[in-house]
């Protein structure tokens, strides 16, 4: 699958320099012809194009953790040697961010940073602490069976 960006200006209230694109990738890498899903990419160029070498690639860690602004804020850091030669790349992973959503039928709640995971209020009685780890371990499962078939190739471990 081979595809040129279409760069374009991320936001009018952030630098022009800080660019924005998505690329398609495969939903399923093992059937790369399959379905595909957006992936929310992001740079900042190389400020002196005579010296460039390439690019870096920021990973943004994780789990479920965004990049997207990462080109951005590392500008501001990066040594200028580092700058005038590698054109900075951000990305949100799969199911972050401005990267196709894998939602899972759950709430916006739900789908905050440790959500699924974590019970809305702290429960009072070892019941309700065991409902709750059940529930947390279910999440997944239930997410793989009546969720799109995004989440399907994701792994939940």
């Amino acid at each position: 699958m081979s595809q040129k960006p279409a760069w374009h200006r991320c936001s009018a209230d952030k630098p022009a320099t800080y660019e924005c694109a998505a690329l398609k990738v495969p939903l399923d890498y093992k059937r790369p012809q399959g379905p595909t899903i957006d992936l929310a990419i992001s740079r900042v160029k190389s400020e002196n194009p005579a010296k460039r070498h390439g690019v870096m690639l920021l990973n943004p860690g994780g789990p479920g953790t965004t990049g997207l602004y990462r080109p951005m804020r590392m500008s501001t850091e990066m040594p200028k040697d580092v700058r005038d030669r590698y054109d900075l790349i951000g990305f949100d992973p799969r199911g972050v961010g401005a990267s196709s959503p894998i939602t899972c039928g759950l709430n916006q709640t739900e789908t905050g940073i440790g959500g699924a995971y974590r019970p809305s209020a702290s429960p009072r009685t070892w019941r309700g602490r065991a409902t709750s780890r059940t529930s947390a371990v279910r999440r997944p499962v239930t997410c793989s069976r009546t969720s799109p078939p995004a989440t399907r190739p994701a792994t939940w471990t």
